[in-house]
């Protein structure tokens, strides 16, 4: 296609300004496709290719922004001197604008620009720092409150990604009031959304700050303990990491005596009955000292 300038053909219609999204959109999507071609993708760096997708991804048409995200996702994946290109020539920003909860677009727009900023970034401190410079942080918590469900899963994802990728993320995250978010999601319909969200939880109180927030609120510890009734949460991982959740809230006071007097301690009591081991070290550390009155049976261990 290159030799009978099919490529330069389809860049110009890209790259002027003169066209219309109906030309441009599917003239984004052939070259996306063609991106696994490796001449073909080293010709269209040469061309400049890069820095006009980028300006594309801010376009008004759906159709564009989203093939021209899946050609910069593409042409920059499992290349870090491509990667850096494109963050050079201001391709998170745009990225970010995307997110914008003022622009229009449709929700699959935002999933893609989402997944891409997570493939480009997640694998760099400084492009997370970059990101976290730019907003970026602010636009999740708006879409984890406010997104439409596949949006709102989307950024949960992407949210908990995070999370595991950066210290700073984490730190920013408590800060910024993820944690209550996260906590109404344990109540959610959905057992994966569930999951991720107590994951994403486990992972933030990590923190010692965030263990100190998290224990500001009563009803964080509540929804906690409710979550432990679930039949789903009883058994596999979900269940550790809320059990695990609760054990490093217990590394201050305040922490093990907001669980101790809470109304749903006889969650953990039976799981400790039923011989679960991480509920077993639990019960044992709260009932240490003065908080062993106020358990509502005695363990001996």
């Amino acid at each position: 296609m290159r030799a009978h300038g099919g490529v330069t053909a389809l860049l110009k219609i890209c790259s002027n300004g003169d066209f219309g999204g109906e030309l441009i959109g599917p003239a984004c999507g052939v070259l996306r496709n063609l991106v696994g071609v490796e001449e073909i993708k080293r010709f269209m760096v040469e061309e400049g290719a890069i820095s006009t997708f980028i300006k594309l991804v801010t376009s008004r048409e759906d159709l564009v922004q989203i093939n021209s995200m899946e050609f910069l996702q593409n042409i920059a994946s499992g290349d870090e001197s491509l990667t850096r290109i494109v963050v050079k020539e201001g391709g998170i920003r745009a990225l970010i604008h995307v997110l914008d909860p003022k622009s229009t677009v449709s929700s699959k727009t935002r999933e893609i620009a989402l997944r891409t900023i997570e493939d480009l970034c997640f694998s760099s401190q400084n492009r997370i720092n970059m990101l976290m410079n730019d907003g970026f942080i602010d636009r999740l918590l708006f879409f984890l409150r406010n997104g439409e469900v596949s949006v709102q899963e989307s950024t949960l994802k992407v949210t908990s990604r995070l999370c595991c990728a950066s210290e700073e993320a984490k730190k920013a995250m408590g800060d910024a009031g993820f944690i209550p978010e996260l906590v109404k999601l344990l109540d959610a319909k959905s057992y994966e959304v569930r999951s991720i969200a107590t994951t994403t939880l486990h992972s933030l109180v990590s923190i010692p700050k965030n263990r100190k927030q998290f224990i500001q609120d009563d009803r964080n510890i509540g929804c906690l303990l409710q979550s432990l009734d679930r039949d789903e949460a009883i058994s596999g991982n979900n269940k550790k990491l809320l059990l695990s959740i609760l054990m490093s809230l217990t590394s201050c006071n305040n922490g093990r005596r907001k669980i101790a007097s809470s109304g749903y301690l006889k969650n953990i009591e039976k799981l400790a009955e039923a011989e679960v081991y991480d509920a077993k070290r639990l019960v044992r550390k709260l009932s240490s000292n003065r908080f062993r009155s106020m358990l509502s049976g005695l363990w001996h261990y």
